[in-house]
């Protein structure tokens, strides 16, 4: 699993792709909790040493936890996310509607930045938190969730009698 081996801040981009408007959104980042990974990662080195004798890693997701990211690798998310809907656009027409998030991790290596994709959620993401990152409050002057957006979606399909193209 490559999840395990980037040495990285694990971070999930929570997406929202309006086929009417042809727009990516950010709505949020969230980062995992993980079983007994979690707990291991806080003890001291020494102790990790000791206690990995007996026990294995897990990383079966338990949680999550709203998290903010660095103004400066908004461009960056913003490129992955139109990367991966423009994928799905020519790969699988019409390409991925509504929710989505990139699960990945971000490494650093000689003071360079990188986002390591290892996993994809083509549905609403397993975060109800994101609403509380900033995100979707830049764009619509308040937080909002995803039902909340997905709702809007479907009142402004049915406006512009184009319900149609956003149900698969």
């Amino acid at each position: 699993v490559i999840e395990e081996y980037v040495i990285g801040a694990q971070i999930n981009f929570n997406y929202f792709y309006s086929i009417i408007d042809k727009e990516l959104e950010i709505m949020g980042t969230d980062t995992r909790r993980q079983t007994n990974l979690d707990g291991l990662i806080r003890l001291p080195a020494n102790e990790q040493l000791e206690v990995l004798k007996y026990v294995k890693p897990k990383l079966i997701e338990t949680g999550h936890i709203a998290a903010t990211t660095k103004e400066s690798i908004i461009e960056k998310i913003f490129d992955l996310g139109e990367r991966f809907v423009e994928t799905t656009q020519r790969e699988y027409p019409p390409g991925i509607i509504g929710p989505f998030a990139l699960q990945g991790a971000i490494a650093a290596d000689r003071g360079r930045e990188e986002m390591v994709v290892f996993d994809v959620s083509m549905r609403i993401p397993g975060s109800p938190l994101t609403r509380f990152t900033p995100h979707t409050g830049y764009l619509y002057g308040e937080s909002i969730s995803y039902g909340e957006r997905i709702a809007m979606e479907i009142k402004k399909a049915i406006e512009l009698d184009r319900l149609r193209e956003i149900v698969t």
